[in-house]
């Protein structure tokens, strides 16, 4: 699916938030341990993240690529399967902030 979605990861397999780039800190819930600043925010983990789009890669099925904003543009972030524990696909009206409904565009000569 190419779609936008929450993705639920493991908490003992978790990315860091300092693996992310900053473009996703907005759009991630983070899994809260014991500590203070800055190194707390740096340790902790990402119990949920928000992304445009998500798909698995052909030539590596057992990575989801995201896009926390949607543009071929942007470099994308790849997690392993393994690390997750569900993803939540939205459709329609049900997308919530920040994140926009999935427009299918139809193909040139269709």
């Amino acid at each position: 699916m190419n779609r936008p979605c929450k993705i639920t990861f493991h908490e003992n397999s978790a990315p860091l938030i300092r693996e992310l780039p900053e473009r996703y800190y907005m759009n991630t819930d983070l899994v809260l341990g014991n500590g203070s600043g800055d190194e707390y925010f740096s340790d902790s983990p990402v119990g949920s993240i928000f992304v445009q789009n998500a798909f698995l890669i052909d030539f590596a099925p057992l990575v989801l690529r995201t896009r926390v904003g949607g543009t071929k543009e942007e470099d994308p972030i790849d997690f392993p399967l393994s690390t997750i524990l569900f993803i939540e696909w939205f459709y329609g009206s049900d997308v919530p902030s920040p994140l926009k409904p999935w427009v299918r565009t139809e193909r040139a000569g269709s």
